[in-house]
């Protein structure tokens, strides 16, 4: 219970507690209706004090601006939500004595001014809808001729030169035209009135980002004027941050009111702040108890409806009416609160109570008077900073403060969410399922606080965007926030709370449109075979094989070389498109991005039509020779999509693909290669897609040679293939390849190489070899050497 006192009466009357708190049956009080808009009497030269709205006499519409200085006309809301971007601050001004003042606009939801750029208009026709662009010289707005006495359905117009003029026209939409100044009429633009917007019921989230100029949990603080005075009792809305949430009320403009932390929930109290005089109800907190948590104390409370507050707020002037649901009153002559408990009043209000005038002041509730006013912290244009920017059109990786990257790992397949990336065994520049393709909404924002449209760049199909975002950022500050939660229809919802960080990919990544899959060009695909080496931390010498026992693929022992191949009679299989359509208007705005490609591979132990890659019944994988074997079924092919980077080799995946309204896709259902951790022989297994365990291949070109290559270490030869002096030696009876000594075999003009014992070499057993042809055309395949028993080099002659 909050700390008591007792009230000193000498003198004080306390009237108005006598009237509102001293009753047999508390006042049972209906929410109040929300006020409705009104004209405005009068303004002053200078910055007006409020927020107002424009009116559309036409419509009975008013002017709202959206987040990309978008104008339009949208009815005059009895809710809050989208209330901010119909209010207008305004500014009188007169250039000389005796003219008719100019009207500026300050929009207040997007802190952009009612000003539009001349470059659209010079090039228009006159008398002709114009749709404006917002961010321009264009301003200074004619209006009523007259602040003392505000005249109501006027024009807004404005002169760009000394004889023209341009206006806004408001029947096919929110427009302009320019005109001649000696042709226009009193009807020649629409009619707008200047009027305080009517009263609405906050909602949570506007009340908590006070409408969206803060994020959804950094608290409010509400001002009093008047305010608590010479007590030790705390006002719970300032003391410190408060934030609200929907009390699931049948009513919904009721809300709960939390610590930031929401370990305690507050509620008007059954108990009184003093124990003498006339009492008062207190204010006090809710914590959760034995089990659960606080809300779920709340929850269970008998005096549940005594934490549902609503807040009734006049934006025009910041004004702001709190009501509670319940309170519970027990006279003096009624010993417990259990009997009290249906002597109870309904919607009263948050009030402040004189006890010693001018010397002490409490908050407690009234069933008719306020006695303060108390204001959200919206009044003018000044009130709130404001923190909205964007981003210019690019290619990005975004993250959050935990440093985990918004993407769709590969066992999501198009799913998104925050994914955990090792940059040691990772590079997201690889990967475009982890990369994203921003745009402007707005493409001509001056003012640079466009909406984005956000894109991944290897699921999004360019229809709808996967998120759009409105960004704020703090001056100083080095990352972005939302003042909303943003949901999407694919993944994750980015919510209000995180802290979000842009980084461009880099530009070789935005130019690369073979980027994320193995390609492999046709070329290659002729001369080499493939192996597979496994990823591993504690092995990197283990490869897919075939069994010696079977024809299972295994990653235990051994290596085998397999020949890959396109599906050479389907184009949709070789070099398709996938991902972000990048269309020639996104080209233009995003420099060097480029389409991405993939290709399904097929693979074989000998070739791509038989002893093919298959799944038996164990979904174990092998190489058959019969398709139409009932133990074997075939795979379409495979994509090889790149998992891991390791030392700055490129592992992939092998994942499965299907063909589907002529494409070949992957799906969480398809199936990739895996190896099985779960039987000795450690055996390649089809897998489901969504396991978050991916097993990763290193697929490169066979380096075991055709033809014998004089480059082994193991047998002293010079890696490099450089030039080196050998033996030959030949394997059954041991003798040596040598230059010919046999008198009997000599020939005068031709030098013999011979076969004969070491000991007849006479000195002369090595061989000079130097490479003669090795990685010039097929030479990798086949390489050549010259062999000689003397060499003379003769010195080149100068041309």
């Amino acid at each position: 219970m909050n700390k008591k006192f007792s009230t000193l009466l000498a003198g004080v009357a306390l009237l108005s507690a006598m009237s509102a708190n001293a009753q047999t049956t508390p006042a049972q009080n209906v929410l109040p209706t929300a006020n409705g808009a009104y004209s405005i009497g009068k303004l002053v030269e200078g910055a007006n004090s409020g927020l107002f709205q424009l009116k559309d006499e036409a419509s009975g519409k008013v002017l709202s601006m959206d987040e990309d200085g978008v104008l339009s006309l949208v009815a005059s809301s009895s809710t809050s939500t989208g209330l901010a971007n119909t209010l207008w601050c305004v500014t009188v001004s007169s250039e000389n004595q005796g003219q008719a003042p100019k009207f500026d606009f300050m929009n207040k939801g997007t802190g952009r001014m009612l000003d539009i750029t001349m470059a659209e208009i010079l090039k228009s026709e006159s008398q002709v809808d114009l749709t404006p662009t917002t961010g321009g010289e264009i301003a200074g707005w004619a209006f009523s001729r007259t602040i003392t006495k505000l005249e109501d359905k006027r024009p807004l117009f404005s002169y760009f030169t000394t004889d023209s003029v341009v206006g806004f026209t408001t029947t096919n939409g929110v427009k302009v035209q320019k005109w001649a100044a000696k042709d226009v009429q009193n009807n020649t633009f629409a009619a707008f009135t200047l009027q305080a917007p009517g009263q609405v019921y906050l909602s949570a989230n506007e009340l908590n980002t006070i409408f969206g100029n803060q994020k959804a949990d950094a608290g409010v603080k509400l001002g009093f004027d008047k305010d608590i005075l010479g007590t030790t009792l705390t006002n719970p809305f300032n003391a410190n941050k408060f934030v609200a949430e929907g009390a699931g009320d049948a009513d919904s403009r009721y809300l709960f009111v939390s610590d930031l932390k929401k370990e305690a929930y507050l509620k008007v109290d059954t108990a009184y702040t003093n124990e003498t005089g006339y009492k008062f109800l207190a204010y006090n907190w809710t914590k959760k108890g034995e089990t659960g948590t606080a809300l779920d104390a709340v929850e269970n409370s008998a005096i549940k409806d005594q934490h549902k507050f609503a807040f009734l707020y006049s934006p025009a002037y910041d004004s702001l009416y709190i009501y509670v649901k319940q309170i519970t009153w027990k006279e003096d002559n009624v010993k417990y609160w259990e009997d009290a408990a249906a002597n109870t009043g309904a919607n009263w209000r948050v009030s402040l109570q004189d006890l010693i005038k001018n010397e002490t002041r409490i908050l407690t509730v009234d069933s008719k008077d306020q006695n303060t006013h108390i204001s959200l912290g919206y009044k003018d244009c000044t009130a709130v900073e404001s923190t909205k920017t964007s981003l210019k059109d690019g290619v990005y990786y975004i993250t959050n403060k935990a440093g985990k990257y918004l993407a769709s790992p590969i066992y999501r397949n198009g799913e998104i969410e925050w994914t955990t990336v090792n940059a040691n065994e990772q590079n997201v520049a690889h990967m475009p399922a982890y990369q994203w393709v921003i745009l402007k909404k707005n493409v001509t924002d001056k003012n640079n606080i466009s909406t984005l449209e956000v894109y991944n760049r290897e699921f999004s199909d360019g229809v709808l965007a996967d998120y759009t975002l409105n960004l704020n950022k703090k001056a100083g500050a080095t990352y972005w926030y939302l003042t909303a939660d943003v949901n999407s229809a694919n993944g994750v919802t980015i919510n209000s709370t995180d802290s979000l960080f842009f980084e461009l990919v880099p530009a070789a990544s935005v130019a690369d449109s073979l980027l994320g899959y193995k390609n492999l060009d046709k070329e290659e695909l002729m001369i080499n075979k493939y192996t597979f080496n496994y990823w591993h931390p504690y092995a990197t010498d283990k490869y897919i094989a075939k069994s010696s026992k079977d024809s299972t693929l295994t990653v235990l022992e051994g290596k085998t070389a397999f020949n890959l191949d396109t599906l050479v009679n389907d184009a949709a299989a070789v070099k398709a498109q996938y991902g972000f359509p990048v269309t020639a208007a996104v080209a233009k705005r995003i420099n060097g991005l480029k389409n991405l490609y993939r290709t399904v591979y097929v693979a074989s132990n000998d070739n791509a039509k038989k002893n093919i890659w298959s799944v038996n019944k164990e979904e174990k994988f092998n190489v058959s020779q019969y398709s139409t074997d009932n133990n074997t079924k075939l795979t379409s092919g495979y994509y090889f999509k790149e998992n891991n980077q390791i030392d700055g080799k490129c592992y992939h995946a092998v994942i499965a693909v299907t063909k589907e309204a002529g494409k070949y896709v992957m799906k969480l259902t398809s199936t990739k290669a895996g190896v099985s951790d779960y039987d000795g022989a450690a055996t390649l297994k089809a897998q489901m897609l969504n396991e978050t365990r991916t097993s990763a291949f290193y697929i490169a070109p066979d380096e075991t040679p055709l033809y014998r290559q004089f480059n082994n270490a193991l047998l002293g030869e010079n890696v490099d293939n450089s030039a080196d002096s050998l033996m030959f030696k030949e394997t059954i009876r041991g003798e040596y390849l040598m230059d010919e000594h046999n008198g009997n075999l000599l020939n005068k003009d031709v030098d013999y190489a011979g076969i004969w014992g070491e000991a007849k070499a006479d000195g002369k057993l090595a061989f000079r070899i130097d490479t003669a042809w090795l990685t010039r055309g097929a030479g990798k395949v086949k390489p050549q050497y010259l062999v000689s028993a003397y060499r003379e080099l003769i010195e080149g002659e100068k041309i």
